[in-house]
């Protein structure tokens, strides 16, 4: 049979063409493939950032309802505290339901700068059992609240304090203010704060209006005192028995004292003053401290008197 090179030339222009055509619809069928890959990758990514987003959401919710259930939890608990402080201001009440419930409206009021109610309302018990009348106890409370805030303490320590000064020199309660200022005076001028002062002043105050020395000059006393490094505790303890020692002196002290012309008891306080009574002292004993000490034998007393005659 003889050699066709031409059919066989024909057969493969049509074979390449038929395979050209088959390429091509292999190559469109893998893009589709990978556009679609493509697709179904970026749809799984935004399910997944729709899904972080929902979970998010979901605990930021969560978050919010706890804090809101929380803060109506202390809310409540506060309320309760409050009612529970004000009962025990009521019992200390003769007065009205109406003039009780305006007072009670009145310390709500002062809540907001000067510190929780239930704090205020212990206060408010503090104040009334010191005899402060229900009419004058919100300006009294208010002063005290004020002086805790300033002085870093709590009004309970204040109110005792400002009493303490106001009951044992028989002032009005009006005087709160005045007394507040002096106290902050012998801050101060001091070595000591405020908390330290009003816990302590309940040691000499008493004895000290008892012998006619008045708060300025207990103030100034305890500043020195506490300013050489004595704490407020044994400086009021200290001028409480120098007090004891000019008010009650041994038989030897009067003695002496007589002989010297230093005045002793109250009369000799109220005339010249703890300052004066202390600069008489040294002068007349020439310093010397075997006399001073027969003067004032109580150890406590005797360093107190060294350390404000100088």
């Amino acid at each position: 049979m003889p050699f066709d090179a031409g059919s066989i030339k024909a057969k493969l222009v049509v074979d390449k063409t038929q395979w050209d055509k088959s390429t091509k619809q292999i190559r469109a069928s893998q893009k589709r493939m990978t556009d679609q890959t493509k697709k179904t990758s970026s749809a799984m990514k935004g399910m997944w950032k729709q899904i972080a987003v929902g979970v998010g959401v979901t605990n930021l919710i969560t978050m919010g309802i706890r804090t809101m259930t929380r803060q109506m939890s202390d809310t409540i608990k506060v309320g309760r505290s409050f009612e529970r402080e004000w009962a025990n201001v009521t019992t200390m009440l003769s007065i009205s339901r109406t003039e009780t419930d305006k007072l009670k409206h009145e310390l709500r009021m002062l809540s907001p700068t000067l510190g929780d109610t239930t704090e205020l309302a212990k206060g408010m018990y503090q104040v009334l059992s010191a005899s402060i009348e229900p009419a004058k106890a919100i300006r009294f409370l208010g002063e005290a609240a004020k002086s805790a805030k300033a002085g870093v303490t709590d009004t309970k320590i204040a109110v005792d304090a400002l009493t303490t000064v106001i009951n044992a020199y028989g002032m009005e309660a009006e005087a709160v203010s005045d007394i507040s200022n002096d106290m902050f005076a012998i801050v101060k001028r001091g070595k000591l704060t405020y908390g330290e002062l009003a816990v302590s002043l309940g040691t000499v105050v008493p004895v000290a209006s008892t012998v006619g020395v008045k708060f300025k000059d207990v103030g100034a006393a305890l500043a020195a005192l506490t300013r050489q490094g004595i704490p407020a505790s044994k400086a009021t303890m200290q001028l409480r028995q120098v007090f004891m020692a000019i008010l009650k002196p041994s038989a030897e002290a009067e003695e002496i004292t007589e002989k010297l012309g230093i005045g002793m008891g109250k009369n000799a306080l109220e005339a010249q003053g703890l300052a004066g009574w202390l600069t008489e002292l040294k002068e007349k004993t020439k310093g010397n401290a075997d006399i001073m000490t027969k003067i004032v034998p109580n150890v406590r007393a005797l360093t107190a008197v060294m350390a404000l005659a100088g």
